[in-house]
C-alpha cells in the first residue's frame, strides 16, 4: 500500500488499530507510509513502526525522542538505528531502553563499554549477555551484582581463565551459569563436580554426562577437554 492508498482508506474511515498493525507488518509497505505512521496518536502503532526493520533511520531518530518508553526500547533494540541514536537512547532515564540499547547487535564497543558501568544491574546484565570483548567480561565478571555475574558465567565468548574464577564462586547461580556455559571445558566440570555443594556436583556430573553421549556419538569431534 502506497501513502495515497493509505489515505484514502483513512479518509473513508476504514482503517482499525488490527488494519494500522497489519499494514505495518506487511513487507510492501512503502517507507512514506511508514513515516506517515510513526505519527499516529496510538502509542500501539508507533511501537509497531518501531519494531518494523524496514522504517527509514530518519523515521527511527524521530521516534527516538517518544514519550512512550515501549516506543524508545524498540528503537534501541532495531538493527537498523544509528549508533548515533543508540548513543542517544544509551543515556535515556528509562533502564529498560537502554538495557535494549546493550542488546542491539550493532551497538558500538564504546557504549558497551560506558553501559557495562550502568547504575542498573539490568543494563549491565544486558551487556554482559551481549559481548564478546574480553575487557568488558573480565570486568563484569567481578560485579557486585550475581545476577551479572551468572550472565558473564553463561556467555559462550568468556574467556576459560574468568570462567575458571568464576567456578570458585561462592554463590550456586553463578557456578551453575558456568556449568550451562556452551563454551565450558570438560576440565572445569571435571572440577565442579566435587564441589562441596550437592547441587553443583549433581549438575557438573549432569553436563559431563551429556557432553560425554555427544563426544561419542558425534561423527565429528572436537577437543572440548
Amino acid at each position: 500500500m502506497n501513502l495515497k492508498e493509505y489515505k484514502v482508506q483513512v479518509a473513508l474511515g476504514s482503517i482499525s488499530y488490527e488494519d494500522k498493525r497489519a499494514i505495518i507488518k506487511d513487507k510492501r509497505i512503502s517507507k512514506k507510509v511508514l513515516e506517515y505512521l510513526s505519527k499516529d496518536k496510538n502509542n500501539n502503532v508507533r511501537y509497531w513502526v518501531a519494531v518494523n526493520e524496514n522504517t527509514p533511520k530518519k523515521v527511527l531518530e524521530y521516534l527516538s525522542k517518544d514519550k512512550d518508553s515501549h516506543v524508545r526500547r524498540r528503537i534501541a533494540y532495531n538493527s537498523n538505528t544509528s549508533i548515533k541514536v543508540l548513543e542517544l537512547l544509551s543515556e535515556d532515564e528509562n533502564y529498560h531502553v537502554r538495557n535494549y540499547v546493550a542488546s542491539n547487535k550493532n551497538v558500538s564497543v564504546d557504549i558497551l563499554q560506558k553501559l557495562s558501568r550502568d547504575k542498573n544491574p539490568t543494563v549491565r546484565s544486558g551487556v554482559a549477555r551481549n559481548t564478546n570483548i574480553i575487557e568488558i567480561l573480565k570486568h563484569l565478571s567481578k560485579d557486585k551484582n550475581f545476577n551479572v555475574k551468572s550472565t558473564v558465567a553463561t556467555n559462550k565468548n568468556t574467556p576459560v581463565k574468568i570462567l575458571e574464577l568464576l567456578a570458585k564462586d561462592k554463590d550456586y547461580f553463578i557456578k551453575y551459569g558456568t556449568i550451562m556455559n556452551a563454551s565450558i571445558p570438560i576440565r572445569i566440570l571435571e572440577l565442579l563436580s566435587k564441589d562441596k555443594d550437592y547441587r553443583v556436583r549433581n549438575k557438573a556430573k549432569e553436563r559431563l554426562d551429556e557432553l560425554r553421549r555427544i563426544w561419542n556419538t558425534s561423527s565429528f569431534r572436537i577437543n572440548i577437554f
